[in-house]
């Protein structure tokens, strides 16, 4: 209940722009000032926007015990990359990893192989067959906690089909 109002405040407080990037030139110093509304109002307003401080990071937070297993923080699976997009499978991979997850997997063409490796070391790298489009993914990719498939896929046709979920 006390997240749900800090969150509904904190809508109230800022005004969109004052969050978006673009706009950074333009805003100077933020000050937050209390007009007075009824704590029962803001609880009753339906947000469809969070705004995250601090305070709501420490209570979802928990720090890792310095001798964790890194198989205890999950099994991630990143299906990304085509010739010229495998920057985006390296993003995605970053950011996986910066999520918290302890193991990661990366499948891509073979040309993402090199880029990969020497990009992210800590990821496990997997290729396909063709050197530049996924066609094939040979992976049971139901053994992973969570799977992200599509930056830097492409369009083609054989890389759509190996994409498709089978039943």
């Amino acid at each position: 209940m006390f997240r749900a109002a800090c969150q509904l405040i904190c809508r109230l407080c800022y005004k969109l722009a004052f969050l978006v990037a673009e706009n950074a030139a333009f805003i100077g110093e933020v000050v937050i000032l209390d007009i007075g509304l009824l704590p029962e109002f803001l609880l009753s307003l339906d947000a469809d926007l969070e705004l995250i401080d601090k305070a709501i990071i420490r209570s979802v937070y928990k720090p890792r015990n310095r001798f964790a297993h890194k198989g205890n923080f999950g099994h991630a699976m990143i299906i990304a990359g085509s010739y010229g997009k495998i920057g985006a499978a390296v993003l995605a991979a970053k950011a996986c990893l910066r999520s918290g997850v302890g193991l990661l997997n990366c499948f891509v063409p073979k040309c993402g192989y090199e880029i990969l490796q020497t990009s992210i070391s800590e990821a496990m790298v997997m290729t396909d067959a063709n050197s530049s489009i996924i066609t094939n993914i040979h992976e049971d990719i139901l053994k992973y906690d969570s799977i992200g498939i599509g930056p830097g896929l492409g369009t083609a046709s054989e890389t759509r089909a190996a994409v498709q979920l089978k039943n």
